[in-house]
C-alpha cells in the first residue's frame, strides 16, 4: 500500500460503508444517512469544529482505493464528509438546521484542500486493516481501547494525583513513626543513664 495526498474533490464517499445501507445512494444521500443516525448531527458538528480548529488527524489516515479518476473512501467516511461539508462540496441538508447554522460560521477556506490517505490496491485488500480497527483488541492484533485509569494518566487526571498523594501520605506517616520511635528511644536512654547513675551511689 502507498501513501498519497489526495484532493478532497477526488474523494468519493463509499456507498458500501458498513455504517450505512447505502447501495445506490448519492453522496448527498450518504451524508444525510450519517446525519440521521443517533447523535449524527451533533457528532458531525463536533467533528467539523475539531477539524476547523486542529486540522485533520495526522495519526489516523483515510484509506481509499482507486476507481477511475476518483478514490473511494474505505475508512474515514465521516471525516471526509465533514470536510466536504466545510468546503461546500456537499450542501447541509435542510432537515439539519443546527448543522447549517454552524457551517455558516465556518469559512470554506478552513477546510483542508487535500487529505493524507493510504491507497489500497482494492476494496478486498483494505478489509483486513479495517477489521483490525473496528473489531476490538482481536487478541492483541487489533486496537485496544484505553480504560478509565489509562485515560486519566494521559490527561494528568485524578488517578495519577491520587497515587502521588497516597505515596506522600505514606512517606509522611512513616517519617512521623520514625520521629516518634526516636523520641521514645531517647527517653529510654535518658532513663537508663539516670538508673545507672543512681546505682553508683
Amino acid at each position: 500500500m502507498r501513501r498519497k495526498s489526495i484532493p478532497v474533490s477526488k474523494l468519493r464517499l463509499d456507498a458500501g460503508n458498513p455504517r450505512l445501507e447505502g447501495e445506490g445512494m448519492t453522496e448527498d444521500d450518504l451524508v444525510y444517512a450519517l446525519l440521521e443516525a443517533e447523535r449524527g448531527e451533533n457528532e458531525m458538528i463536533v467533528l467539523i469544529e475539531d477539524i476547523a480548529d486542529k486540522g485533520f488527524s495526522p495519526i489516523d489516515l483515510v484509506m481509499v482505493f482507486e476507481d477511475g479518476e476518483s478514490f473511494v473512501v474505505l475508512e474515514g467516511n465521516r471525516r471526509v464528509a465533514a470536510v466536504k461539508l466545510m468546503a461546500r462540496q456537499i450542501a447541509a441538508p435542510e432537515d439539519f438546521p443546527k448543522l447549517a447554522k454552524r457551517l455558516a460560521t465556518i469559512k470554506p477556506s478552513m477546510a483542508p484542500k487535500a487529505v493524507a490517505c493510504v491507497v489500497a490496491p482494492s476494496r478486498a485488500a483494505g478489509r483486513h486493516w479495517i477489521d483490525r480497527k473496528h473489531s476490538g483488541p482481536a487478541g492483541g492484533a487489533g486496537t485496544k481501547q484505553w480504560g478509565p485509569e489509562q485515560k486519566s494518566r494521559f490527561s494528568g487526571g485524578t488517578t495519577r494525583r491520587t497515587s502521588e498523594e497516597s505515596f506522600n501520605s505514606s512517606l509522611s506517616r512513616r517519617s512521623s513513626e520514625f520521629v516518634f520511635d526516636g523520641e521514645r528511644l531517647s527517653r529510654r536512654i535518658r532513663s537508663r543513664r539516670t538508673s545507672d547513675s543512681g546505682s553508683l551511689h
